[in-house]
């Protein structure tokens, strides 16, 4: 992720301040249970694709899912849109800090994926749609299956992702990604219409507790040590779930 206070324009989502406690966590657990479990698919399926905007949005979004799959024989593959260099432009140092950071978490996750940075901008990935289709093209094609951020997510960057995955998807005659969500839990509420295409995927207890220590390994977005903190103590609930949230194609 990377801050959002002045990144966010989505004609989907609201413009919100995620210094803000958003909507609450005892909301969206209460509302959860009543969800759909999705079943895992058949192990050694080959290869999970998750195409990711900022370095983070991968592991707090489907972190134990992945996980999940290379217990079952499957590899995985990250592709990094971008650096998340935008998250605290004065921190020149930034990228190659996130980039660290996701190694380390995908350490602590127990995940070996291979890692694909395209270093397009923070906050503009909208601006670069048609070469993020065109890079993403050979990596759909050979996945079995693919995840991408929400393309009504709140955040362009996330909605950019998404949609130009679908683009993708359709472009080499594959199956639409499932999508998650990350800010939506923030501005969102159960009764959205995105809601109701919501499947919930169960962390049994080891690859919680692998999850939920590989989320502190992002440090630089929790510390606040170059500024307010992206990764408040509040929207980090919402991914340290005993589950995670996917959404169905439509």
């Amino acid at each position: 992720m990377t801050r959002t206070d002045d990144l966010i324009a989505s004609e989907r989502a609201p413009l919100f301040d995620s210094d803000e406690h958003g909507t609450g966590e005892a909301i969206w657990l209460g509302a959860c249970r009543s969800l759909p479990t999705l079943e895992l698919p058949p192990a050694a399926g080959g290869t999970l694709l998750v195409v990711s905007p900022h370095p983070d949005d991968e592991v707090l979004g489907v972190g134990g899912l992945m996980r999940s799959l290379v217990e079952r024989g499957w590899s995985v593959e990250i592709v990094s849109v971008t650096d998340g260099e935008a998250a605290f432009p004065d921190s020149p140092d930034l990228a190659a800090v996130r980039a660290s950071e996701l190694a380390d978490a995908l350490a602590v996750l127990g995940v070996p994926a291979k890692v694909t940075r395209l270093h397009l901008p923070d906050g503009d990935v909208a601006g670069r749609r048609s070469a993020l289709e065109a890079a993403l093209v050979v990596h759909v094609a050979a996945a079995a299956w693919v995840l991408t951020t929400w393309s009504g997510d709140g955040h362009p960057d996330h909605e950019a992702v998404g949609a130009a995955t679908v683009t993708a998807c359709r472009t080499v005659q594959r199956p639409d990604p499932w999508m998650f969500p990350i800010w939506a839990w923030h501005w969102s509420d159960p009764t959205a219409a995105w809601f109701a295409r919501a499947r919930t995927v169960e962390l049994v207890p080891e690859v919680h507790a692998a999850k939920t220590a590989a989320v502190v390994a992002f440090a630089s977005q929790c510390d606040g040590l170059r500024g307010p903190p992206v990764l408040r103590p509040w929207v980090v609930d919402r991914f340290v779930r005993p589950f995670e949230t996917v959404l169905e194609p439509r």
